[in-house]
């Protein structure tokens, strides 16, 4: 080690797009092994990046728009951050889930449209039973594309792929009765 940083408080200043460290202690090792101490008040530093830059977190994907989204994963990608799999399902996630909601609610519809003799019980637990395996099947999924086991666009589409045929069948189904 080299240098080292270190400060009580440290906060971004948007207006000047710097890092403003309080109460800060700064030591440099040279080369023939002295040390240089510095300490102060107040520190501007600029590191080049912004703090969402240096300290991507999960919820930064879904609090961007999508072309925003789009323009950090290829920055990311382009910086070498193995860990965009959290990201690509939050990209993927928001075109799957229109179709998801469709496909549901012509499951729902053919489940609902259906009478038989013990009422709109069976039909309904049926209902409730393959909407939880869907959004069940949806999360596990996401977990485990964070875990790179599948793609992240294999693992947000897989629900869909599997329950539209299914919806289909009931569908079709129920429409020649």
């Amino acid at each position: 080690m080299t240098y080292e940083l270190k400060a009580s408080e440290v906060y971004w200043d948007k207006t000047k797009k710097q890092f403003v460290l309080n109460n800060y202690l700064e030591k440099t090792i040279n080369k023939d092994n002295t040390e240089k101490l510095g300490n102060g008040i107040e520190l501007r530093k600029n590191y080049g990046h912004s703090p969402e830059e240096l300290f991507p977190n999960e919820l930064l994907g879904q609090n961007k728009t999508t072309p925003e989204l789009l323009k950090f994963i290829d920055r990311e990608k382009a910086r070498g951050n193995s860990n965009l799999n959290s990201y690509l399902n939050e990209l993927h996630q928001r075109t799957s889930m229109p179709v998801s909601i469709i496909i549901l609610t012509f499951l729902a519809l053919s489940l609902s449209s259906q009478k038989k003799r013990g009422g709109l019980g069976v039909n309904l637990a049926i209902g409730i039973s393959l909407a939880f395996i869907f959004v069940f099947s949806f999360e596990a999924l996401k977990v485990v594309s964070e875990n790179k086991s599948l793609s992240p666009a294999v693992a947000m589409w897989l629900p869909n792929m599997v329950f539209l045929p299914l919806t289909l069948y009931l569908y079709i189904k129920r429409a020649n009765q």
